[in-house]
């Protein structure tokens, strides 16, 4: 009898953990199933939304090509140049000058020494605008409140006024207007603050929607041209400092290749929406 008991509770036992097996496989199937699914409509959400982004830079291209053969296009460049002047400024108005360019020249008055007075004098002379991008353009004293960053704007609206006899309302916060303070809760509040109180006071702050991405001539040039070709309009961020030499260089490569595309380069007081983050 007791033999009877065991052998049915071996074979009890045996059934038990055979099935609790074949549960556990079954189970980690369709979780296999379900993962594998999972990736592929992750995958095919990926593609879908390459497809929106290829579809809509076609349609934005064809936009501003069927403009370009009406003569209706309305294709615009805004190009602007931080952190000068420098060494290159005078070769950037060279070519400015040339192709009939006009620019927006965001200084800082800090790089202005007494020979480089006259590049700000010949810029507004050529038609373009200089525009306030503080003193110093440093961080830690620009950044450490709005009145420490408003000292250093107005002493550098003081200076641009002696230069140039005009007062410039385009600013460009040093980082723009979304910048690396925006990592921390008080950097995001000083930064709106700071463009409250432009707008207060009647400025109008720009930021941007193209730039130079590296040192590599070549690869700044097909950068450039990757950010801007599929746009109705762009806002340029180039740098004319000492050490973007290079940009004398690509400049004409690019105007050219944007004048060819039916782009039309003008200055901020024509275009309606300066591009903000």
């Amino acid at each position: 009898m007791k033999q009877r008991v065991v052998l049915v509770l071996g074979l009890f036992l045996f059934i038990f953990t055979f099935l609790s097996f074949a549960l556990l496989a079954g189970q980690n199937s369709r979780i296999e199933r379900r993962e594998e699914m999972l990736f592929r409509s992750r995958e095919e959400l990926i593609l879908a939304q390459n497809r929106i982004n290829e579809e809509e830079q076609r349609v934005n291209t064809l936009s501003r090509e069927v403009g370009r053969l009406s003569g209706e296009n309305k294709a615009h460049i805004i190009l602007t140049f931080d952190d000068g002047p420098s060494s290159i400024t005078g070769p950037i108005l060279d070519i400015l000058e040339k192709e009939n360019i006009p620019a927006v020249f965001f200084i800082n008055g800090v790089n202005v020494s007494a020979g480089r007075v006259r590049l700000i004098k010949r810029a507004v002379a050529e038609g373009h605008i200089i525009g306030n991008h503080t003193y110093s353009h440093d961080y830690d004293r620009i950044y450490r409140s709005v009145d420490d960053f408003m000292e250093d704007f107005l002493k550098n609206e003081e200076l641009i006024w002696k230069w140039t006899g005009t007062r410039s309302m385009l600013v460009r916060f040093p980082g723009g207007s979304r910048n690396s303070l925006c990592a921390t809760e008080e950097g995001r509040q000083l930064m709106e603050d700071l463009k409250y109180e432009m707008d207060r006071r009647g400025y109008l702050y720009m930021d941007w929607n193209v730039t130079d991405p590296s040192n590599d001539p070549q690869e700044v040039l097909h950068s450039l041209e990757d950010q801007i070709l599929w746009r109705d309009s762009a806002t340029i961020l180039l740098h004319d400092r000492g050490d973007r030499a290079f940009l004398v260089e690509i400049l004409p490569s690019l105007i050219k290749t944007l004048k060819e595309e039916g782009y039309e380069f003008v200055l901020p007081e024509r275009f309606a929406g300066a591009v903000r983050f």
